[in-house]
C-alpha cells in the first residue's frame, strides 16, 4: 500500500467538498480525479477530488468545509492512502484513559505520558487524542465522532482541548485503575469497544494474579518457571501450606505496587513472623504461634479481598538487598514482540519488594550480572535463561488469555542456584516519562512503540 505524506491545508475555493491533489499524488496512489468515500477514523465523506487549478500549487489542499465534515486539524501531518476504494486520511489512534479534571483541564500523574504519545504520534503522522469513558457514556451508541482531547502546544507550553474527533482506527486502553474499570458502565461500554474494534483494540484490561498462575501453569513451556502457589480458599490447606515451606508471600489477586502483601516467615521455634506492606514501607508486623494462628489473625484481611499464598524464592541480592528484573515487552512496527527495556529492581533495606513506587532501587541489569556472577560464560549463561524465558511467556500469555496485547511487564526471578522463574506479568506496566538512569531514547521507544503497533493493526506500519 502506497502511503502519501500530507498537512492539512484548507484554500478558498469556490467549490465545496473537494480535495486538490496533484497530478504526481493521484498518479502515486493510482488514481483519478473524480468522486470518492474519503473515510477519516469513523468518519466517511462523498469527497470529490481535483488537480489543483492553479500550477505550483500543495501537493494537497481541500476546502474548509471538508476540514469539518472528517473534523480534521489544520495544520496536522497524516498521511493518505487508497485502500478498498476508499481514500483514508490517518490513521487515527486513541487512547482510552480515566480522566482527571480539575477547572476544566485534565490531571494526574498520566499527563506526561499522554505527552510522550501524542507528541510522538504526530512524528509518525497519525492523528492521536485522548478519551474517557465519561465522553463515551454520554453519547448513545456509537458515532462516527466522539469528545476527545487534543495537545497542543506552543513556546514549550501544552494546552489541552476538547473537540469533535474521528472514531479512533484504534484504541490503546490506557485505564490504570482496576477500581475504575469494574464500574458496570464502564465495563459494558469497554465491552462494546472491543466488540466494535475487534482486533484493533488492544491492552484491554488487568491480569488476575491466579488467573495467571493458572494459565502459564497449564502450558508445558512455562509450568516449570512458576514457584509453588495455592489461592487462600480454605483456612487447613493454606495452614499447610504455610507449615511446608519456611517463607511464603500472601499476594492480593487484584492488588499493584506491592501493597498489601504479606511475608510470613517460619521461625526454628515453630513460631510465624508477618510483615504486612501499606503506601509507607511495613505497616504492620507481628508474630503467632501457629499457621492457624496467622490465618485467624488475618482472617479480616484476608476475607476482604482475595489472596494467592506463593512460595519465597531465594532471590540473588545485590549490596545485601535482593532484587528482582522488571522486563518490558512490546510489540512494534512488525507486530512481533520484542524486548524494549530490561532493569534490575533492587529492595530497599528492611523492604519486602523491590517496587520502585516504595523507595526501591533501579539499576542496569548487565551492570548487575557482572558485579554477581564472576566469569563472562557465568554472565551470558543467565542472560541466555533469561531471554529464553522472556521471549516464551508473551505469545502464551497471548495465546492463553484471548486478548489483544500490545505491551507487558514481566518481572524475573534469579535465584541462587541460577534457575530463572516467573514472578509476576503485569498487562498494564507502567513507563516512566523520564528516567534517572539509563537511556532517555530507550524511554522515548517504549512510548514510541505502542503507535508503531497501532499503525501495524491498521496495516499503515
Amino acid at each position: 500500500m502506497i502511503k502519501v505524506p500530507i498537512t492539512i491545508t484548507s484554500v478558498s475555493s469556490a467549490y465545496r467538498g473537494v480535495i486538490f491533489l496533484s497530478k504526481t499524488v493521484c498518479k502515486d496512489l493510482r488514481i483519478q480525479p473524480g468522486s470518492y468515500q474519503v473515510r477519516c477514523g469513523g468518519i466517511t465523506s462523498q469527497i470529490r477530488v481535483m488537480n489543483p487549478l492553479v500550477a505550483g500549487r500543495k501537493s494537497f489542499s481541500c476546502t474548509p468545509d471538508v476540514i469539518d465534515q472528517l473534523a480534521l486539524a489544520e495544520g496536522s501531518n497524516l498521511n493518505l492512502y487508497y485502500k478498498d476504494e476508499i481514500l483514508h486520511i490517518g490513521p487515527v489512534f486513541g487512547i482510552l484513559a480515566n480522566l482527571k479534571f480539575q477547572n476544566g483541564e485534565i490531571r494526574g500523574q498520566q499527563i506526561p505520558i499522554f505527552e510522550h504519545l501524542l507528541t510522538l504520534a504526530a512524528d509518525e503522522r497519525m492523528f492521536a487524542y485522548v478519551f474517557g469513558m465519561q465522553e463515551m457514556l454520554s453519547q448513545t451508541g456509537f458515532k462516527s465522532t466522539l469528545r476527545g482531547y487534543v495537545m497542543q502546544k506552543k513556546n514549550g507550553v501544552v494546552k489541552w482541548n476538547m473537540r469533535d474527533v474521528p472514531f479512533p482506527d484504534v484504541v490503546y486502553d490506557q485505564i490504570v485503575s482496576r477500581k475504575f474499570e469494574k464500574l458496570p458502565d464502564v465495563a459494558a461500554m469497554k465491552q462494546e469497544l472491543v466488540k466494535t474494534l475487534g482486533n484493533s483494540y488492544f491492552n484491554q484490561g488487568f491480569f488476575d494474579k491466579w488467573q495467571v498462575h493458572q494459565w502459564l501453569t497449564e502450558h508445558e513451556t512455562t509450568k516449570d518457571y512458576l514457584p509453588a502457589t495455592i489461592k487462600h480458599q480454605d483456612p487447613d490447606q493454606t495452614a499447610a501450606f504455610l507449615e511446608q515451606h519456611k517463607q511464603v508471600y500472601m499476594k492480593p489477586i487484584h492488588g499493584s505496587l506491592g501493597m498489601g502483601i504479606i511475608k510470613v516467615l517460619r521461625l526454628a521455634d515453630g513460631r510465624y513472623y508477618y510483615q504486612i506492606k501499606g503506601q509507607r514501607g511495613i505497616q504492620t508486623q507481628g508474630y503467632t504461634q501457629s499457621a492457624k494462628g496467622l490465618l485467624k489473625k488475618l482472617k479480616k484481611r484476608l476475607t476482604k479481598r482475595s489472596y494467592i499464598v506463593q512460595e519465597a524464592l531465594h532471590l540473588q541480592t545485590y549490596l545485601d538487598r535482593p532484587f528482582d528484573i522488571r522486563i518490558l515487552m512490546q510489540k512494534g512496527k512488525n507486530g512481533k514482540w520484542i524486548r524494549t527495556k530490561a532493569v534490575c529492581r533492587i529492595a530497599q533495606s528492611g523492604d519486602i519488594t523491590s517496587n520502585l513506587s516504595s523507595g526501591g532501587e533501579a539499576l542496569p541489569l548487565l551492570k548487575i550480572l557482572k558485579e554477581i556472577y564472576p566469569g563472562k560464560e557465568d554472565v551470558k549463561k543467565i542472560q541466555r535463561k533469561i531471554r529464553s524465558l522472556v521471549n516464551t511467556i508473551p505469545p502464551v500469555m497471548e495465546q492463553v488469555s484471548g486478548m489483544q496485547l500490545g505491551e507487558m511487564g514481566l518481572d524475573i526471578g534469579i535465584d541462587n542456584s541460577g534457575n530463572v522463574w516467573i514472578i509476576e506479568v503485569n498487562s498494564k506496566p507502567w513507563k516512566k516519562p523520564v528516567t534517572e538512569q539509563g537511556s532517555m531514547e530507550i524511554v522515548m521507544e517504549s512510548f514510541r512503540r505502542p503507535l508503531l503497533y497501532g499503525k501495524y493493526l491498521t496495516g499503515t506500519a
